[in-house]
């Protein structure tokens, strides 16, 4: 089987562009549920219809369902999957283990793929997810290739990895920075990406979040040999002329490995610079060192160089060319200032031009002065667009089909074939004889006529075995029917699709009594939690773990590391890793936002399970409220009421990057200060993976009360860099419920408002 190529559409023309350009397959969302809200998306009766075309050549259609739901959006999502399940469409792209688990009961024949944001990087998860009914498992993108390939060789799944596009810095599923700072929750499908804005770090103020674009077009016989099933491009957010060009330059290269040809690889190298990039590294997949990941000068398109500034006035800038230039074009100029101008008047030697040759000097005007000396981009280049364009503005493309024309009876018969369908149909009336041996090449000639249509004839068979009369419009009849026919038939890939009746059984009861817990990372930490009644300390190391014998009254718990190299633990643990999860308890960071996902994680063995931090208080009520007329009891929960939130994890390291491991955030206070003089306290965990926390403490203390009365049995404490003082000083606070000193900085988190 040959590597599948998966496009993104967020409109109707990126949709024509990835299949006209012959992407093996592509991934759209509807109006709801899809990781990229602020796409133009699509209509269910818009789905439909892309779905049948798509299927007539063969092309696949991936729904993303891959945002976390609330309870009450359930009914409104199970109307959308309906729709996608009695519509052909050839799998649902999800996040959410309540949706995971709706799907596996409602349309247990429905492929499902782990989106992304599902963050599987390990080979027990995956097994994880197989035994839950997904099909195939999109990658952790910090994943190495021996490490995919080893999780396709062992897991059995299909295995599917980013290979063209944005990336995201963080964990994908694990980054609460845009939800924070804004309440669009990139669990939601709603990032403002605040990680490509400028950000100061040790006295620098750069682009230090924002990584580059991937790009392994270089690497298609490697990723093919590891065994993977399917590389995806990023960019339901992208023209349709970036997905034009991506989906011809990969699928050149895909052909060029399986047919073993030499294809112009710098060629499509600089097409693909030209139509976006933010300089392009090939990832952690491909072994990319740190420092070369990120491009902290640009956040967003550079293009491609075309020549520096040798004149700069307020008026006037002076370029000297080293690449063709034309009117229609855009360019950004980086000099003391950076200006982005569209070329619409170009001059040289004083004369107006609409095109200026590698080699010459032009005039233009720009917007800003300093720009001397700076470097220009060229970063539309027009006559790139319009080609582009041309590949998918008309349905050029159409389905070959072998055809045989014959007689049945004294009917006109036509029989076709795409070599995976096919179809014969006889004509309503009757032929007559004919005296003209001409006539049947007439017919056979009629037959032919498809130019309107999305099939042509590949060979077309006369096998008439004598001169016939028949109507024109008898044979274009006969023509019109069998093709509808085929093409509906094409369309149409699972024809017998049954929704089953809902029925989804309680897990195991969880009993609790209400209680604070705390969570520590030191042995000064430690020492000042153990002095309170806490039902349980969670410690971060094994080393703190050790200290359980100082401490005979405090029940210890274990915090696995998020992304957990080590295995399964031996000892009941706090756990974020779904392989984990049998006699556990789970983390907030789990993004369980709804019943059906508590439900799973129950019986999956959890003991408890954290709740999202992106939950209101509303929404905590109601998925209470669901959970109990599901399964008629109470669910086991904990829910975060002090201390920061861990809202980004990074394989990547700025500070290492910019200023080297001595720099180290795990052996010195670090801050990253945004553009409102937010300060975002970073340390890094014994896994070298950095951890960015929120500037502000969340601090529920009026709440308590009231979270005990909902039915959220379990409150954490979580406490970062605080001094033993200020744990003795917090714990105090919780165990009177009030009084103390005011904390400062603090925050109700998402507990009033929710998330977009």
């Amino acid at each position: 089987m040959r590597i599948e190529l998966l496009a993104p559409a967020g409109t109707k023309e990126a949709f024509q562009a990835a299949v006209q350009n012959h992407a093996d397959a592509v991934y759209i969302a509807g109006k709801s549920f899809g990781a990229r809200a602020y796409a133009d998306n699509f209509t269910n009766e818009e789905i439909g219809e892309m779905i049948a075309f798509s299927h007539l050549f063969g092309v696949k259609v991936y729904a993303t369902v891959n945002t976390i739901v609330f309870d009450d959006e359930f009914s409104a999502l199970q109307d959308f999957l309906d729709f996608l399940y009695l519509h052909d469409c050839d799998a649902v792209i999800v996040q959410d283990l309540g949706v995971a688990n709706f799907i596996s009961h409602r349309y247990p024949d429905f492929p499902m793929h782990a989106s992304t944001q599902m963050n599987i990087h390990s080979l027990d998860q995956a097994l994880v997810l197989k035994k839950l009914g997904f099909q195939r498992v999109i990658l952790a993108r910090e994943l190495s290739l021996p490490e995919v390939a080893d999780i396709k060789k062992q897991s059995g799944l299909e295995v599917e990895v980013f290979a063209h596009g944005a990336l995201c810095v963080s964990c994908s599923g694990n980054c609460y920075l845009s939800s924070i700072i804004g309440k669009r929750s990139g669990n939601r499908g709603r990032c403002a990406q605040p990680c490509r804005t400028e950000f100061t770090l040790n006295g620098r103020t750069e682009y230090f979040l924002s990584p580059k674009d991937l790009n392994l077009i270089e690497s298609i016989g490697s990723l093919a040999e590891a065994g993977i099933d399917a590389l995806k491009i990023e960019g339901r957010m992208k023209r349709p002329e970036y997905v034009a060009q991506v989906v011809a330059s990969y699928k050149t290269a895909i052909n060029a490995y399986y047919e073993k040809k030499s294809w112009p690889v710098q060629e499509n190298i600089i097409a693909l610079k030209s139509i976006f990039n933010r300089q392009f590294t090939k990832g952690f997949l491909m072994g990319e060192k740190n420092a070369d990941f990120s491009n902290s000068e640009f956040s967003n398109h550079i293009g491609i160089k075309i020549g520096e500034v040798t004149f700069s006035s307020p008026e006037w800038v002076q370029i000297r060319l080293t690449h063709d230039l034309r009117s229609g074009d855009a360019i950004r100029i980086k000099g003391k200032n950076v200006d982005g101008v569209v070329i619409n008047q170009m001059y040289m030697d004083k004369a107006a031009v609409k095109f200026a040759p590698a080699g010459s000097q032009i005039q233009i005007k720009p917007h800003l002065d300093q720009l001397l000396g700076g470097e220009v981009f060229l970063t539309t280049d027009i006559a790139q667009i319009e080609s582009l364009r041309k590949t998918y503005d008309q349905n050029y493309r159409q389905v070959e089909l072998d055809g045989e024309i014959f007689l049945k009876d004294d009917h006109l018969g036509l029989k076709l074939t795409d070599g995976r369908i096919t179809e014969t149909d006889l004509s309503a009336d009757l032929v007559q004889p004919s005296a003209n041996p001409a006539m049947n090449d007439r017919i056979a000639e009629q037959i032919g006529k498809t130019s309107n249509t999305v099939f042509r004839f590949r060979s077309l068979k006369n096998a008439l075995d004598r001169p016939v009369f028949l109507p024109i419009k008898d044979i274009n009849e006969l023509r019109r029917r069998t093709l509808e026919t085929m093409k509906r038939r094409l369309g149409v890939l699972h024809p017998d699709r049954k929704i089953q009746p809902l029925s989804i059984e309680a897990g195991q009861p969880l009993a609790s009594e209400p209680g604070l817990n705390a969570k520590v990372r030191s042995s000064e930490q430690l020492k000042a939690a153990a002095a309170f009644p806490f039902h349980q300390i969670y410690v971060t190391t094994k080393e703190l773990l050790s200290e359980a014998t100082a401490y005979p009254s405090a029940h210890l718990i274990y915090v696995t590391p998020r992304i957990n190299k080590h295995g399964l633990p031996k000892q009941p643990s706090l756990v974020s890793d779904l392989s984990a999860v049998k006699g556990a308890y789970t983390s907030i960071y789990m993004n369980v936002v709804n019943s059906l996902s508590i439900n799973l994680l129950e019986k999956l063995g959890a003991k408890r399970i954290g709740l999202s931090l992106e939950l209101s208080e509303d929404q905590i009520k109601n998925l209470i409220s669901s959970y109990q007329t599901h399964f008629q009891r109470q669910p086991n929960l904990e829910m975060m009421v002090y201390g920061r939130y861990e809202l980004m994890m990074l394989k990547y390291c700025p500070i290492s990057a910019h200023f080297g491991c001595g720099s180290c955030p795990a052996r010195n206070d670090t801050v990253l200060t945004d553009r409102r003089n937010f300060e975002f306290p970073v340390f890094k965990d014994d896994e070298c993976y950095v951890k960015i926390l929120n500037g502000k403490k969340l601090h529920l203390i009026e709440y308590l009360d009231e979270l005990y009365d909902m039915g959220v049995n379990n409150l954490l404490l979580d406490f970062t860099d605080e001094t033993a003082a200020e744990v003795e000083e917090v714990s105090a606070i919780y165990f009177r419920k009030s009084g103390g000193k005011k904390l400062e900085n603090v925050t109700y988190g998402h507990f009033k408002e929710g998330v977009l």
